[in-house]
């Protein structure tokens, strides 16, 4: 099995056109600190990247944009509710037939070629690459930033893919039910497993 047999089982999502124009999303939501992942694979040809958490794509298209040719596997639910930053998408997040997948797609649509869809729950996702006999160059974190789930994400890409540059998003969130999740949860994993890390803006990368 392969990248190619993946993306057969994961075909590109297709939808309706969308009810109405999102063009204040056409740039994404792009983090500014992301600037600093890409470097790490700065002479990979064609690398592999699992995106855990994918939202509106943002940084699938970030890495598409700046590495050789990449292949980014994106893992997301993709469920159906109202965007927190912008309830102008309630329209479509909401919509049994469209959702935040039509409006990932949508803005997706031009870097389509290079991304892989994965829709569910992003560890039976990370399983699924792993049983694809994928090695992926790098794993992003980027999806429930609590420190539970931080932790199971880290863990189970460290033993599916040992060998990994392992990073993620959102060091500094500091949820209202949950103070620095994402901070504990890595620094636990790191002690754990005698690995250091290093923090970008609002990024994170492990040192292993």
């Amino acid at each position: 099995m392969s990248i190619e047999t993946l993306r057969k089982v994961h075909p590109w999502p297709t939808f309706k056109p969308l009810p109405h124009a999102i063009a204040n999303l056409e740039r994404g939501n792009v983090k500014k600190g992301l600037k600093n992942t890409p470097p790490l694979l700065k002479d990979k040809k064609e690398p592999v990247i699992v995106e855990m958490g994918s939202e509106f794509g943002g940084s699938a298209r970030l890495f598409i944009d700046t590495l050789d040719n990449p292949t980014v596997i994106c893992l997301d639910a993709w469920t159906y509710r109202t965007h927190g930053w912008d309830k102008s998408l309630r329209g479509i997040t909401e919509n049994k037939q469209y959702g935040m997948l039509a409006v990932f797609t949508h803005l997706c649509r031009n870097h389509k070629d290079n991304i892989i869809c994965i829709r569910g729950d992003r560890l039976t996702g990370l399983k699924e690459v792993h049983k694809h006999e994928i090695k992926p160059d790098l794993v992003y974190v980027d999806c429930i930033h609590k420190y539970i789930h931080v932790l199971k994400d880290l863990e189970l890409a460290q033993s599916l893919f040992p060998k990994t540059i392992l990073c993620g998003d959102d060091w500094r969130m500091n949820h209202p039910s949950e103070r620095f999740g994402v901070q504990r949860a890595v620094k636990e994993f790191a002690a754990k497993h005698g690995f250091t890390f290093i923090v970008y803006d609002n990024q994170y990368v492990i040192n292993r």
